[in-house]
């Protein structure tokens, strides 16, 4: 019997693997969203990535966390060097890494199984049902597929790992083995912490992770010896609890910075986000345990704020069960050790993106690592010997039956982009990116009528969310009926609007660089755009918005063929904050319209201001800049740009002395 049920374990396992792999696998045809744009093309960058110095270049050119998310760039090289790229090889790469991390999961939950005196069989079926479940749960569909949250997941593949070794670690100084042991805790936390955490910052969890199993599971049972229990003391205070009261330290050190970013940058304010995370904790454990096919995806617009502690009336609530929830998981963690991880757990992985840190309200992926042990208590009951087992575990595998159905109606979902947008819409009928995504498709689609109707209706709820207005532009555009009433209604959501400039800014290159012809939308109506963003209440003096805005208008001038009002508004744009990056890009810009003059009296413009540039701030955007001044970078970027404006001068005919530096404000304002 007990060969038996190994068999049955290993067996249910593998059958699990090749089970994910089926219901995920139409969802690998779906195409690249949103955040992948924003992400993705630092793989196009610096050229294609062939060279060893365009690679280093790379990897240090995150900005997502302080400390760039390097490991997780370089696992995209194995998909692509160069963007844009297809999409299927990247999904690809993520659900491999899914299945791996699948099998880290089975070993961590068999080894803690043992720990707990299971039984060897037993605790193994339990870790493969609970390994189960996690694999084929619909709710990771919105992590596997979606192709920037692989670092997530490799975060997840790093805190895992590091797990495994604290408890081999820990067995090793139960047995008397202090040196080994010690040896193996304390690489597994350091290299498991500082791994992950260059995949995303909540890595830095582990050390908190490793303190939940500490003071339930292995604390039950793994007790060392008087000698081996004083040098573990040591070891846990420098690894695991100093670390976990720095995190929590930091945290409550920094609310004062999150409240200003929250303020300057969200919608909403420290103290809303802190009152509404205990509900999106309790929708989280509800979409684990009371799963569907079709979850709310990618948007999170249309969450309704907690204001006050009954505001609403469930806010309370929520915030008592989150208190009391971990609680009562430490108070029965010697007699239900499993059930207390599994909570505790939970909770102290969305310590980072559940609290104070001004982030998004709410996204499914951030359930992938703290939902690792939710449900190896169940599988622990399913998995038992005895009366009724074979009842049991037919049950549980029904379950898993249910959940990868699920899944699979999920992924199917993910492969079809318009498929995902009429789903999501419906779904969220209060989310204007949901409407205004569904709208995008309608008008490629050639259902413009149906998007007008779409836009109008979200616009009556949300007046004030220009990626409505601007969409009802598009729409009425190819219907060949847009007038002046449909500018002043984008006008007017552009001004009331929160952060309006990067929205205008990126629309406006789409819709006016070809992507889209609407003989209609003049440029008069495009400064009207222009000029509403720049009379929003809401930017202050110094926001980097005013930067966007400037530069905005120097491509409109460009557009219209006025080389020294682009010229002006661009240098006006680089006073504001001079950067090379910049620097080059505008005067490209000004060369590419046949203003070669112009790009190089720009480029002499920032020379002047070059030791005006900002120091890169700490973590990896500093590491960036030194690779890039060792690699002599910008100063041959520079050159390179400048010689081929010089040779367009010279194809023309142009002497280059014509070129003067001409003296600050001689350009038309």
């Amino acid at each position: 019997m007990p060969d038996q049920r190994r068999l049955l374990a290993l067996l249910l396992l593998l059958v699990a693997l090749f089970a994910t792999v089926f219901v995920y696998w139409n969802g690998l045809y779906g195409p690249f969203l949103f955040d992948d744009f924003a992400n993705l093309p630092l793989l196009g960058e610096f050229g294609r990535l062939e060279s060893g110095e365009r690679i280093v270049r790379y990897l240090t050119g995150g900005t997502a966390d302080p400390l760039g998310r390097p490991v997780a760039l370089a696992t995209f090289l194995l998909d692509a060097n160069t963007w844009p790229a297809e999409p299927f090889a990247f999904k690809r790469s993520n659900l491999l890494l899914h299945l791996f991390n699948g099998v880290l999961l089975y070993l961590l939950l068999a080894r803690l199984g043992a720990v707990l005196h299971q039984g060897r069989e037993s605790a193994r079926l339990a870790a493969a049902l609970a390994a189960a479940a996690w694999l084929l749960h619909p709710l990771f569909v919105s992590t596997t597929l979606y192709i920037i949250q692989r670092e997530a997941m490799l975060t997840a593949t790093f805190v895992l790992c590091g797990l495994l070794g604290y408890v081999a670690g820990r067995a090793r100084f139960a047995s008397g083995q202090i040196g080994s042991g010690t040896l193996l805790l304390a690489a597994s936390l350091v290299l498991g912490t500082g791994l992950a955490m260059l995949c995303k910052a909540n890595g830095v969890l582990l050390p908190l992770l490793a303190l939940v199993l500490e003071k339930t599971v292995l604390a039950v049972t793994l007790q060392p010896s008087p000698e081996a229990a004083r040098r573990l003391r040591i070891l846990l205070w420098l690894l695991v609890y100093l670390p976990a009261a720095g995190l929590i330290a930091a945290l409550l050190f920094a609310i004062p910075e999150y409240a200003q970013t929250a303020e300057a940058y969200r919608s909403w304010t420290l103290g809303e986000r802190v009152l509404t995370q205990p509900r999106m904790l309790l929708l989280y454990l509800r979409l684990l345990f009371l799963p569907r096919a079709y979850s709310p995806g990618l948007f999170n617009d249309d969450i309704a704020l907690s204001t006050g502690l009954f505001t609403p009336w469930s806010t309370f609530f929520a915030l008592l069960a989150v208190v009391t929830l971990p609680i009562a998981a430490f108070l029965v963690r010697r007699r239900w050790p499993r059930l207390s991880a599994a909570i505790l757990f939970f909770f102290a992985g969305h310590l980072l993106e559940s609290t104070v840190v001004p982030l998004e309200m709410y996204f499914e992926h951030r359930n992938y690592l703290p939902a690792v042990l939710l449900f190896w208590p169940l599988a622990a009951l399913a998995a038992l010997p005895g009366e009724r087992a074979f009842v049991r575990t037919a049950l549980a595998l029904g379950v898993l039956v249910g959940l990868g159905l699920m899944t699979r109606l999920h992924a199917n979902l993910w492969s079809d982009g318009w498929r995902q947008a009429a789903v999501w819409a419906q779904q969220m009928p209060n989310s204007p990116r949901a409407q205004a995504n569904a709208a995008q498709f309608e008008i490629h689609l050639g259902r413009a009528e149906q998007a007008e109707r779409r836009i109008r209706t979200a616009l009556q709820r949300f007046p004030a969310e220009p990626q409505l207005a601007l969409n009802l532009i598009a729409a009425r555009c190819v219907l060949g009926t847009l007038d002046d009433a449909d500018i002043e209604v984008a006008a007017r959501s552009i001004r009331e609007a929160d952060r309006p400039g990067e929205l205008l800014n990126r629309w406006i290159d789409d819709y006016l660089e070809g992507r889209a012809v609407c003989s209609r939308f003049s440029l008069d109506q495009v400064a009207r755009l222009i000029m509403a963003a720049e009379e929003n209440p809401r930017l202050s003096p110094n926001d980097d918005q005013r930067q966007t805005l400037m530069s905005l208008n120097g491509r409109f001038a460009l557009l219209s063929g006025n080389a020294a009002r682009a010229r002006a508004a661009f240098d006006r744009a680089l006073d504001f904050r001079p950067a090379p990056g910049t620097a080059l890009r505008q005067s490209a810009l000004l060369a590419s319209r046949g203003f070669a003059c112009e790009a190089l009296r720009h480029l002499d413009r920032f020379e002047l201001l070059r030791d005006q540039v900002r120091p890169a701030r700490f973590g990896m955007p500093m590491l960036h800049e030194y690779v890039l001044h060792r690699q002599n970078y910008w100063p041959g970027e520079f050159t390179h740009l400048r010689g081929n404006i010089l040779d367009d001068l010279r194809t023309a005919g142009v002497d280059p002395v014509q070129c003067k530096p001409s003296p600050p404000g001689d350009a038309v304002p």
